[in-house]
């Protein structure tokens, strides 16, 4: 008795003394063994506790910042049946005494739920005090929290790491839904890189973080689009080509290009394409095209140096880490996403002549005019009077609808997790059924995954194992370019209702003697053809944790990915495609490609990381590891040809290998080892320090330079923790950032830097067979590096009303892989070589301000903001590359292209445009006039007179939208815009100018036309059969604004229809993609595969 009287005398002195130092903590499901070792770490107090009581204690998730230890301790113990207790520098754990099963009546609990306010979503960990009591709790992973109070109301303080502290009303039955506002780029919210994680405030370089539900709220098609609607830095090439078709993977560029582009087929993937990263291991991009989005947490964009230094060889063109969901401790919960698609086909810059309009300029152009041979004048009197009695016959095909549809698409994502803190569990599975707006054309991708985590004292594994099914089936109806230059006046089905296989014949300009038959496009969707893609692909991911000590791990992981490919094209001997082929070749008739190959990824990695605070102000964190991969790959292709039936559609069936041609086959096999080191520093939260090495090495590069150094150094200033700064109540934060460093990529062939041969099996000498070279190695072949220079700022202000960030970036890419010519004599025309020089200048701004922030009635109303600017510059090039121009000029003058070529000259950007300059068309000839490089004018096009006139990189691009939140609605809208570029306008070309009026063409070919001497107009003569070469005409300024996504959701939390479910979440939500676009540009886009607008509806719901 007397010994407790003495403990509670001190423990009661040394609670007044000690309990009101503050600390800070963020643990999530952690033990409390592992809690009270972090707060002793802070306060220097000892814990003692019975291990038995540690043992079964419940796992703690806590999130508080700068707050009592007594207060903390509270929170930590709030679901134990424990006490705690000072004495001296120590703090003793007890149980709780039994409780009488009474409590006051006037005893009120008030629940409520704590969400994010920039996502909507639960934020578990958060610290609710009542104001002037010990009352507190703690929100749980679904945000929900309990606090008692002796009133029907209660003043709560409610804070959390990363987020602006509350002070606010709670009502008992009443929803109370709070809303917590982050604090941009807090010390404490944590940046991911893949390899090593930091906190922001301690990380110096430039990187771009967005949840799971930014992500949702941009689009639910794929990761990529949403990643466009979210960053302007993040580029995806749109394809005037294919348009929106569904099996196109996407060409993507963080922050312009760093390297020319592919000229002649050498790179594995897009030059310019940045690295993935998924869990710590790299992921090709078709894995990222096809992965569900609802398995993503979050995913980090980085952009510098001192981000992706870590990656070394790998990162130039930038890093995008992606981390997927972790399972969550607890009874087994099962989530559900929907998703439902309708896509609609966008042909409003379609303006195609009808059948009365076609004839009659046809009829003007001259095609049934032949004065001077009265043999074909009647043969082009009686083709010309029998469309015209088709066209009085009320015919006027709508050939672009044909191929289209409003397509429907689905998909399902089904989620199990659960466990305890010793083992957790998860599986996945999920169904994307995507269907495009060309006729029979999709992409189905099937997923199924596992995840298993099982932790054993300071031991966690971790794998995860997924297998993906794809098929990508393109339309059998062809290319949507053939049903455009379809005449309207044309029938597509005969007398009986049967599609027509020609539809028509064609003769050329003043001749009927050798008529050609006109294909019905539409007949091949009546074949049995094959044009589909398939793959599988099984992947499994090992990790292994060691916690040697708190302030030391050993982290290890270990990856295999293996897919298996097939592509397949059978097109039978009635297909179109064979409806000229001669007599001679009858038997040829009918082909069909067979492609199939695999693809093996082995990689591994080991880091060690330390992390401990000296002296309360000193902050160190280091890593240092190795990780490599071995890849490997091949591919066996063959054609056949000669199906005569559409039901004989196996290559066994074919007549032989097409002609001149053999099968084929091919293969790669590359190994890369990495070294790397990481130090950063932070004194008192204010400055920071950041060096990072690596030291690669690789099998793609030559014998004598297999190795490279990789570096990047940066520095950080966090202002508003200066004292002087704290007294500013305007500048809630403000942080300054610099590096520079240098990277690598390595997005080429296998065997570049080695001399490669093949073997002669067509002929024998003496029963031998001989060898020629194919390629000419280079053994000093290096490295590509990329220096970057990035300055940066990270600012908010008017407690957190305001956000800005801001860098500038200056990148060099130096010992650029192009093409030297050597002397023919050698055998070869060109070897590789590091010659190449390309610039990278310009800056980035982002701006989120709050004009409503009102929690109490459930009401914020943000906008947003974006811009972004790149220069691209050549600073030098070989001379392969000014051989490559030469050859370009002449096979335009040869080619009669109509489309301005890839050129490339030192000193100007990549995307320049090269055409004549042109005066316009002179009034009294109808002739285009050209302006020479000497300042003189001419009529003849010479393509030594080609000029840069444009380039197609806009001068600014960007994003602005706005978010609006009320009570359970969020409405988030997003527009994408770019101007200051310009674009060679191809359509006023090819459709109008240099038309084929044999088939139908835009209806502005009537527009601007010259016809007689005196016409002022932009086109030449209509009867002008010359082709027009690249001119500056046709360059125009490419300014667009585009509203790239409209998310409505409506989430069910806390209503009283929810809590009559058997749901512990529901969530609805309404998408439209490409709603509207506004051109400065008239032009068809989506020539091949037209573009299409979406609109989505989606359920997520869990139980």
């Amino acid at each position: 008795m007397r010994l407790s009287a003495l403990l509670l005398l001190i423990s009661l002195h040394a609670a007044a003394a000690s309990f009101s130092q503050n600390v800070t903590i963020s643990v999530k499901e952690e033990k409390l063994g592992k809690v009270f070792t972090l707060l002793r770490k802070q306060t220097g107090f000892d814990f003692f506790c019975d291990a038995r009581l540690l043992r079964d204690a419940n796992p703690v998730t806590l999130t508080v910042s700068n707050r009592p230890l007594a207060e903390v301790l509270k929170l930590a113990l709030a679901n134990q049946s424990l006490n705690f207790t000072l004495v001296d520098n120590a703090i003793v754990i007890s149980p709780k005494p039994a409780q009488p099963n009474w409590q006051p009546s006037a005893w009120v609990s008030i629940t409520g739920r704590v969400l994010d306010a920039s996502t909507n979503t639960p934020l578990p960990g958060a610290s609710i005090v009542q104001k002037g009591t010990q009352n507190a709790s703690a929100s749980d992973q679904q945000g929900n929290f309990v606090v008692r109070s002796d009133k029907n109301e209660a003043t709560v303080v409610v804070s959390s790491i990363g987020y602006e502290t509350q002070e606010l009303t709670l009502r008992a039955n009443q929803p109370n839904i709070i809303r917590m506002v982050r604090k941009a780029a807090d010390m404490s919210e944590t940046v991911v890189t893949g390899i090593i994680a930091r906190k922001s405030g301690s990380f110096t370089g430039a990187a771009t973080t967005f949840t799971a539900q930014e992500l949702r709220q941009a689009g639910n098609r794929n990761l990529i689009q949403s990643l466009r609607a979210l960053d302007p830095s993040f580029q995806v090439a749109e394809s005037n080509l294919l348009g929106s078709n569904p099996n196109q993977l996407p060409d993507i560029q963080v922050r312009g290009a760093s390297n020319l582009p592919d000229l002649r087929g050498d790179y594995t993937g897009s030059p310019n394409l940045p690295l993935f990263i998924m869990d710590g291991f790299e992921v090709p991009l078709q894995r990222v095209f096809d992965l569900d989005m609802n398995r993503v947490e979050r995913i980090t964009i980085l952009k510098d140096a001192t981000a992706t230094a870590l990656y070394g060889s790998r990162s130039a063109n930038g890093v995008v880490v992606i981390q997927t969901k972790e399972p969550e401790a607890g009874k087994m919960r099962i989530s559900y996403t929907g998703d439902f698609t309708l896509e609609t086909p966008d042909l409003r810059e379609y303006n195609l002549l009808n059948a009365a309009q076609k004839l009659e300029i046809e009829k003007a152009a001259g095609l049934y005019s032949a004065p001077y041979n009265l043999t074909t004048q009647q043969g082009l009197d009686e083709l010309y009077n029998r469309r015209l009695a088709e066209v009085n016959r009320g015919v006027n095909t709508d050939w672009i609808s044909q191929p289209l549809q409003n397509s429907f698409g689905q998909r399902h994502y089904l989620y199990l997790e659960g466990g305890d803190r010793s083992l957790r569990y998860a599986m996945d599975l999920s169904a994307n059924l995507a269907n495009g707006v060309m006729k029979e054309s999709g992409r189905k991708t099937y997923t199924g995954g596992m995840m298993l985590s099982y932790r054993v004292k300071n031991l966690l594994f971790r794998n995860y194992l997924s297998v993906t099914q794809n098929k990508a089936t393109n339309s059998p109806y062809g290319d949507f370019t053939s049903y455009a230059r379809m005449n309207p006046y044309w029938r597509m089905k005969d007398a009986n209702g049967n599609i027509l296989q020609a539809v028509d014949s064609i003769s050329t300009f003043g001749s009927v003697n050798f008529p050609a038959l006109v294909a019905n496009p539409l007949y091949n969707s009546t074949l049995n053809t094959q044009d589909y893609s398939q793959y599988l692909q099984v992947n499994d991911n090992f990790s292994l944790e060691w916690l040697i000590s708190p302030d030391l791990k050993l982290r290890s992981n270990f990856s295999l990915q293996t897919q298996r490919n097939e592509f397949h094209i059978f097109k039978p001997a009635d297909h179109t495609d064979f409806l000229n082929y001669a007599e001679a070749d009858y038997l040829r008739k009918g082909s069909y490609t067979l492609q199939n190959g695999k693809t093996n990824l082995y990689e591994f990695s080991t880091y060690l990381d330390f992390n401990r605070t000296f002296g309360g102000r000193h902050l160190f964190y280091a890593t240092a590891g190795v990780n490599g991969s071995d890849q490997s790959g091949n591919t066996n292709t063959l054609v056949a040809e000669g199906f005569p039936s559409q039901n004989l559609d196996d290559p066994g069936y074919g007549g032989q290998y097409q002609q001149g041609g053999r099968p084929l086959s091919s293969d790669n096999k590359s190994r890369r080892i990495s070294f790397l080191s990481n130090i950063n520093y932070s004194y008192d939260n204010r400055y920071v320090a950041d060096l990072s090495v690596s030291t690669d090495g690789s099998s793609r590069f030559g014998s004598d330079n297999r190795f490279a150094p990789f570096w990047a150094v940066g520095a950080g200033w966090n202002i508003h923790n200066e004292a002087w700064a704290k007294s500013l109540r305007a500048i809630s934060y403000l942080k300054l950032r610099a590096s520079y460093g240098s990277t690598g990529t390595q997005n080429f062939p296998s065997y570049q830097a080695m001399t490669t041969y093949s073997y002669f099996t067509q002929t024998r000498y003496l029963n031998a067979i001989g060898a020629y070279l194919i390629s000419l190695g280079n053994s000093e072949l290096k490295w590509q590096q990329k220096n970057t220079l990035n300055i940066g700022a990270d600012i908010t202000l008017f407690r957190g009303k305001l956000s800005l960030t801001a860098n500038y970036y200056d990148d060099r890419t130096q010992n650029q892989l192009i093409d030297l010519s050597i002397p023919p004599s050698m055998g070869f025309v060109s070897y590789k070589e590091n010659l190449g020089e390309v610039s990278n200048k310009g800056y980035e701004l982002n701006a989120r301000y709050f004009l409503v922030r009102n929690n109490s009635s459930r009401f914020s109303w943000s906008v947003n903001a974006s811009v972004f600017h790149n220069s691209n510059k050549l600073l030098k090039i070989s001379n392969a590359l000014k051989a490559y121009n030469e050859q370009q000029n002449k096979d335009q003058v040869d080619n009669n292209s109509t489309s301005p070529t890839l050129l490339y000259q030192e000193g100007q950007s990549i995307t320049a445009i090269y055409t004549v300059r042109s005066l316009g068309i002179d009034p009294a000839t109808g002739r285009e006039v050209f302006l020479k490089r000497d300042g003189s004018k001419t009529f003849v096009w010479s393509a030594e007179d080609k000029v840069v006139t444009g380039d197609a990189t806009p001068e600014f691009q960007g994003l602005f939208g706005t978010n609006i939140m009320y009570q359970g609605f969020t409405l988030n809208v997003i527009f994408r815009y770019y101007f200051g570029g310009q674009l060679y306008n191809q359509t006023l070309v090819d459709r109008v100018e240099n038309a084929d009026i044999r088939y139908n063409v835009d209806n502005r070919v009537y527009e601007g036309r010259w016809r007689q001497p005196g016409d002022h107009t932009f086109f030449k003569n209509v009867a002008d059969r010359s082709v027009t070469l690249p001119s500056s005409r046709f360059v125009q300024d490419d300014n667009v604004l585009n509203c790239e996504s409209v998310n409505l959701q409506y989430d069910f939390a806390q209503t009283a229809f929810l809590r009559k479910l058997p749901l512990q979440t529901l969530r609805l939500n309404l998408y439209a993609n490409n709603p509207f676009r506004i051109s400065s540009v008239k032009q068809e886009r989506g020539l091949a595969y037209p573009f299409a607008q979406s609109y989505s509806f989606s359920i997520q719901t869990s139980f």
